[in-house]
């Protein structure tokens, strides 16, 4: 929330030197997306009283918000100031949007984010976008339970942390304790 809240501003600030500007921002269409969206527009504008931040709806479906985007950069339409892009789009849409190291202070912002960040948003030495969110997934484990059943550290592929889940699983399921993992989002099979 504080990078989005970071990078917006420094965009803002790029896009709104002048008076009474208004900036047109798209996002996606989900409750949550518009809403936060909305706060943090909000915010930026409380300290910025001569900048309008709209916030536009774009498509639900990131197949069709991304052909949108490519109607609006066909048009050359300056209906949109700040796209929120999937963290696929950049090689395809850099030649649309502006070199962020451009604007004050974005060389320094980029050092706080994972660098594959920044490197998977920089083409051709152009650093297009910056996410105000990451996806970044956590792995929780029990390092008692690694210890008990002869794991000397967490799992580091995908291959060991189904391996390793399993056998915990069932062993702990033999001991009579119900236990059960969860991996890609979904329940691990489980036999109790």
């Amino acid at each position: 929330m504080k990078k989005f809240a970071l990078v917006l501003l420094f965009v803002i600030f790029g896009l709104a030197a002048a008076q009474n500007v208004t900036i047109n921002y798209v996002t996606g269409n989900r409750g949550a997306d518009v809403q936060y969206a909305k706060d943090m527009a909000a915010k930026y504008m409380s300290t910025h009283p001569n900048v309008t931040i709209k916030i536009l709806q774009g498509p639900e479906s990131a197949t069709d918000r991304a052909q949108q985007y490519l109607q609006f950069f066909e048009a050359k339409s300056s209906e949109v100031d700040i796209f929120e892009i999937d963290v696929i789009w950049p090689g395809d849409m850099a030649e649309h949007f502006v070199n962020l190291y451009d604007y004050d202070g974005f060389s320094e912002a980029a050092a706080d984010f994972f660098p594959a960040i920044v490197e998977n948003n920089t083409v051709d030495g152009k650093l297009v976008a910056i996410p105000y969110f990451t996806d970044a997934g956590l792995l929780y484990y029990r390092s008692d339970l690694l210890a008990k059943y002869g794991f000397d550290a967490a799992p580091s592929t995908w291959a060991e942390l189904e391996h390793m889940s399993s056998v915990i699983q069932a062993g702990e399921r033999a001991a009579g304790i119900k236990i059960f993992g969860a991996m890609y989002g979904k329940v691990m099979p489980t036999k109790v």
